[in-house]
């Protein structure tokens, strides 16, 4: 995090919390990524770092909303694809490189790391709703049915053996 400084007398520079404030445009891009990595969870992660590490002193005022935002954009884009590759279950699926990934690296395990802790990270309720929470729980269930037997999570739904969970 380049706004990140070790030092708590050296506020972060202005610019560089402008660029993430600027960054949900991106965000709200139809064809975004959901990625941890670089993306739309990627961005969640920087508001969840700056908000748990700097003062709220020092943070622009408009950066309250910006993740309540991130999480309606990551919401409806899992919900959109789910409903188009498996409508039952579960509410929540990725795509990256035409697989449904559901590991750490690329797929839902990593966006789910970032999706669970939100409501604890921001102290208040209007970011996850309990409707939220509910999908979010069904979408684990959905993962843990996933596993082979020996309790391993395959890469993608189109990847059956071989490769575990971490992409």
């Amino acid at each position: 995090m380049a706004a990140y400084r070790n030092d708590p007398e050296d506020p972060p520079n202005s610019l560089s919390l402008e660029k993430i404030l600027n960054r949900l445009k991106y965000c709200k891009k139809a064809d975004a990524y959901d990625k941890l990595f670089y993306g739309r969870v990627g961005y969640l992660y920087d508001l969840q770092f700056l908000r748990s590490h700097l003062p709220p002193s020092i943070l622009p005022r408009e950066i309250s909303s910006l993740p309540g935002e991130s999480v309606k954009l990551i919401s409806q884009s899992g919900i959109s694809l789910s409903s188009e590759i498996l409508p039952d279950d579960p509410p929540l699926l990725r795509k990256w490189h035409d697989k449904t990934c559901l590991g750490a690296a690329h797929g839902m395990l990593g966006i789910l790391t970032i999706l669970m802790p939100e409501h604890r990270i921001f102290h208040h309720g209007d970011v996850l709703t309990e409707e939220d929470l509910r999908m979010l729980e069904r979408t684990v269930d959905w993962l843990i049915r996933q596993r082979d037997n020996e309790g391993n999570l395959p890469s993608s739904l189109e990847n059956s053996g071989g490769k575990n969970g971490w992409k």
